[in-house]
Protein backbone atom coordinates (compact mmCIF):
# COMPACT_ATOMS: atom_id res chain seq x y z
CA UNK A 1 0.00 0.00 0.00
CA UNK A 2 1.45 3.71 -0.86
CA UNK A 3 0.50 5.93 1.47
CA UNK A 4 1.71 9.57 0.97
CA UNK A 5 0.59 12.61 3.18
CA UNK A 6 3.18 15.42 4.67
CA UNK A 7 3.69 17.11 8.25
CA UNK A 8 5.81 20.48 8.70
CA UNK A 9 8.40 20.18 11.06
CA UNK A 10 8.39 22.65 13.98
CA UNK A 11 11.82 24.98 15.15
CA UNK A 12 12.23 22.65 17.91
CA UNK A 13 12.48 19.65 14.99
CA UNK A 14 9.12 17.91 15.88
CA UNK A 15 6.56 16.94 13.70
CA UNK A 16 3.10 15.00 14.07
CA UNK A 17 2.72 11.91 12.00
CA UNK A 18 -0.86 11.98 10.51
CA UNK A 19 -3.35 9.94 11.22
CA UNK A 20 -3.26 8.08 8.38
CA UNK A 21 0.20 6.92 8.58
CA UNK A 22 -0.24 5.92 12.68
CA UNK A 23 -2.99 4.06 11.59
CA UNK A 24 -1.31 2.19 9.04
CA UNK A 25 1.49 1.40 11.46
CA UNK A 26 -0.28 1.04 14.63
CA UNK A 27 1.51 4.01 16.12
CA UNK A 28 -0.44 5.59 19.58
CA UNK A 29 1.27 7.53 22.21
CA UNK A 30 3.97 6.50 24.19
CA UNK A 31 5.22 3.99 21.16
CA UNK A 32 8.88 3.90 19.89
CA UNK A 33 9.02 4.79 16.42
CA UNK A 34 12.84 3.80 14.50
CA UNK A 35 14.45 6.33 11.03
CA UNK A 36 16.11 4.71 8.72
CA UNK A 37 17.38 6.79 6.05
CA UNK A 38 17.11 4.69 2.59
CA UNK A 39 18.38 6.59 -0.56
CA UNK A 40 17.58 9.86 1.12
CA UNK A 41 14.04 9.01 2.06
CA UNK A 42 12.99 8.23 5.42
CA UNK A 43 11.30 4.78 6.61
CA UNK A 44 9.27 4.65 9.81
CA UNK A 45 8.86 1.62 11.77
CA UNK A 46 7.29 0.86 15.08
CA UNK A 47 9.39 -1.24 17.17
CA UNK A 48 7.55 -3.58 18.76
CA UNK A 49 6.88 -2.82 23.14
CA UNK A 50 8.76 -4.93 25.64
CA UNK A 51 5.58 -7.11 25.96
CA UNK A 52 5.28 -7.79 21.99
CA UNK A 53 8.89 -8.42 21.97
CA UNK A 54 8.87 -11.04 24.80
CA UNK A 55 5.90 -12.83 23.22
CA UNK A 56 7.53 -13.01 19.67
CA UNK A 57 11.20 -14.57 21.25
CA UNK A 58 8.59 -16.79 23.26
CA UNK A 59 6.90 -17.83 20.19
CA UNK A 60 10.44 -17.90 18.03
CA UNK A 61 11.72 -20.32 20.55
CA UNK A 62 9.40 -23.01 19.72
CA UNK A 63 9.35 -22.79 15.80
CA UNK A 64 12.68 -24.35 15.56
CA UNK A 65 11.09 -27.72 13.96
CA UNK A 66 11.07 -25.48 11.00
CA UNK A 67 14.52 -24.33 10.62
CA UNK A 68 15.60 -27.26 8.64
CA UNK A 69 17.19 -26.60 5.04
CA UNK A 70 14.70 -30.05 4.35
CA UNK A 71 11.62 -27.86 4.83
CA UNK A 72 12.60 -25.66 1.81
CA UNK A 73 12.32 -28.65 -0.44
CA UNK A 74 8.22 -29.19 0.26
Amino acid sequence: MLLLDSSKVSEKGQTTIPKAIRELLNVSAGDIIQYCIVGGAIQLKRLPTSEEAEWSHALSCTLTEWESDDDDDL
